[in-house]
């Protein structure tokens, strides 16, 4: 039912977004193969044809990959893989651009400007004693 639900909101495959992330083939193809066993374990209508199912292969990577613990060294099954720490953080970013009231939704170019604040105001100490 919810590999319907991925493919009437037209979600792509778990392969095609890891491939967009920049992710290598060897994790990709570790992923896949594990989703592979677990859909012949379920059931013969189990078909990932089109790829396996964006949720699937989270939870997938998040097993047998699991977060960066240091460059190029993964902890398999503790926390999510690269693929879905990597959409998550992006939502995230997203709705705090998306926020007026957020510090990336306002103007982050903006710095202290001698004109508007006064003579000599270049810090925060400046500013609070100014």
């Amino acid at each position: 039912m919810t590999a319907l639900r991925g493919q009437a909101f037209r979600l792509p495959a778990g392969e095609l977004v890891a491939e967009v992330c920049g992710r290598p083939e060897s994790e990709i193809d570790a992923v896949t193969a594990k989703a592979a066993l677990l859909a012949a374990a379920a059931s013969p209508a189990a078909d990932l044809s089109a790829g396996t199912p964006l949720w699937l292969y989270i939870l997938i990577e998040a097993g047998e990959i699991g977060r960066e613990t240091h460059p190029d060294d993964f902890d398999p099954g503790e926390g999510l893989g690269p693929v879905g720490g990597r959409i998550v953080a992006e939502t995230l970013i997203g709705l705090m651009e998306l926020d007026s009231h957020a510090y990336l939704g306002i103007n982050r170019s903006w710095s202290p400007d001698s004109d508007k604040l006064g003579s000599g105001v270049y810090s925060l100490l400046d500013m609070l004693t100014f």
